[in-house]
């Protein structure tokens, strides 16, 4: 039998955010790369503007499916007047979100 890859589901906009959001409601299923880890403290982005931003933030772009077959896509919100904006990738089968990059909008 040929080795087949199972290609996921297209996940829209509003079902991604709402996973996302769903997921962000505990921290513990959130994980964050050393990469998104130094450039939130290079960038002065604190954990509470990260959940802040993952549980209250709209998508940026369309979710597309990575390499490891995670849903990846930008999340940003306003912010005391600045503009935040976080990577995350969402394993479909599984309830976590990872936070891959940090940055301000400008």
């Amino acid at each position: 039998m040929a080795n087949r890859r199972i290609v996921p589901i297209r996940l829209s906009a509003t079902k991604a955010l709402s996973r996302l959001r769903s997921i962000a409601t505990d921290p513990a299923n959130v994980a964050i790369t050393r990469h998104a880890e130094s450039r939130m403290i290079e960038r002065g982005i604190s954990s509470e503007q990260m959940l802040h931003c993952l549980r209250r933030g709209h998508l940026s772009g369309s979710p597309v499916v990575d390499e490891h077959d995670n849903w990846k896509f930008g999340v940003e919100l306003y912010i005391a007047g600045d503009h935040l904006c976080f990577v995350v990738a969402v394993n479909p089968l599984d309830p976590q979100v990872l936070v891959i990059t940090a940055f301000w909008v400008s």
